[in-house]
């Protein structure tokens, strides 16, 4: 029942999310304050953005925020420009870390589901972006190059 309820709270905090990036804003979104991340607690990794808005995998550096949890990540892609995201830890699923995500850029904005590989590991994302399109962010772990 526990488990249920969790995942019944997951689904719930996903729709919530997709519905702030799916609506018409007339300005744009932004994140909440703590999103500004202190330059003495980052760490840059390697990330791989695959996205249906490109046509090729896009490699670009994260800057994560250490030791915060939800954790904020900063990123620039070419069409999007600078980019903002947040990750929320939701109960584990059979061992594996999950959560949810958000991404708020200059010119586009996205969410959806993840998966964090462990700590200092990476992570996993995936989702749609408020046009219905597809995306996946890599981020690699401490010790792991992408490219």
């Amino acid at each position: 029942m526990k488990a249920v309820v969790s995942l019944t709270a997951a689904v719930l905090a996903l729709a919530a999310c997709q519905a702030n990036v799916a609506q018409v804003h007339p300005t744009k979104p932004t994140m909440p304050p703590a999103l500004a991340i202190e330059p003495s607690r980052n760490v840059t990794r390697l990330a791989v953005v695959r996205w249906e808005a490109y046509p090729d995998p896009i490699r670009t550096t994260a800057t994560l925020a250490k030791n915060q949890a939800p954790f904020d990540f900063t990123m620039k892609l070419p069409n999007e420009g600078h980019c903002d995201g947040r990750t929320w830890q939701t109960p584990a699923t059979h061992g594996t870390p999950q959560g949810l995500w958000q991404l708020i850029c200059d010119r586009a904005d996205a969410n959806g589901t993840m998966e964090f590989f462990g700590r200092g590991k990476g992570f996993l994302a995936q989702g749609r972006d408020a046009n219905g399109r597809s995306i996946e962010i890599i981020v690699a772990g401490e010790d792991t190059p992408l490219f």
